[in-house]
């Protein structure tokens, strides 16, 4: 996406939040519920990265209350699913971020929940399922401090890492756990 290159190749996150914003402007005109949900949780990415968590917040919370009255947790099309399950992963790093501990395991609980429910997938090359959920908790619990738990919650039963299809987040699990290993020594 275009708010993507503006933040990464040219490092402009006010360009890259405004570009995000055009793209969720044009899903509402042209996209279905998960596609609209898909370009605010980019919005809100952008936001995040600004620092302006106030602001993304309110756009991961309309989307939560928007796409969670009528997002369907069986069926095929799980995308929507998968969009309101990211939703609120946003949404818990931007309260562990805020120190609100409380509010972060709530979304955390009900973004796994919903990955309970449907299972592993990959709508959009994102996956979603229980193991990206467990990668978040991980960081969630880095970012609050608890990395130590976090580290203990995680590590009860085999990960299975080759289920996220992706070197990047693996190995954003593995940063965190090690981060939450050395939380877990003071």
């Amino acid at each position: 996406m275009a708010g993507d290159v503006a933040n990464r190749l040219a490092g402009n996150f006010d360009l890259s939040v405004s570009a995000a914003r055009r793209g969720y402007d044009m899903a509402c005109r042209h996209g279905g519920p998960a596609m609209i949900d898909f370009s605010r949780w980019i919005w809100a990415l952008h936001l995040i990265w600004m620092t302006a968590r106030g602001r993304a917040l309110r756009v991961l919370t309309a989307g939560i209350n928007e796409l969670g009255r009528s997002v369907q947790l069986r069926g095929e099309d799980t995308l929507p699913a998968e969009m309101l399950g990211f939703l609120h992963l946003s949404s818990a790093q931007c309260a562990a971020r805020d120190k609100r501990p409380d509010d972060a395991r709530e979304h955390l609980d009900e973004a796994a929940a919903i990955a309970e429910r449907i299972g592993e997938h990959n709508g959009l090359s994102m996956h979603f399922g229980p193991t990206n959920v467990t990668v978040w908790r991980v960081g969630i619990g880095v970012e609050l401090g608890e990395g130590g738990r976090a580290y203990e919650e995680v590590t009860r039963t085999p990960l299975d890492v080759a289920a996220l299809g992706s070197q990047e987040r693996s190995s954003a699990l593995h940063f965190d756990l090690g981060y939450g290993l050395v939380g877990s020594r003071n």
